[in-house]
């Protein structure tokens, strides 16, 4: 799966790249990867979505 940003999107990515390892003290990876399919209304299966 790929996901795409515009020119605009960077600045936010970046800030995003930059607090990453803060960020995911709180939020799991795992939790923000769903919630980022919900947000696109994207389905799928957890028995393959991990290792």
């Amino acid at each position: 799966m790929v996901f795409s940003l515009g020119t605009e999107g960077i600045p936010p990515a970046r800030r995003y790249i930059e607090t990453q390892e803060e960020h995911h003290r709180a939020v799991s990876f795992q939790d923000e990867y769903r919630e980022l399919l919900q947000g696109h209304g994207l389905e799928w299966d957890e028995r393959y979505v991990w290792d």
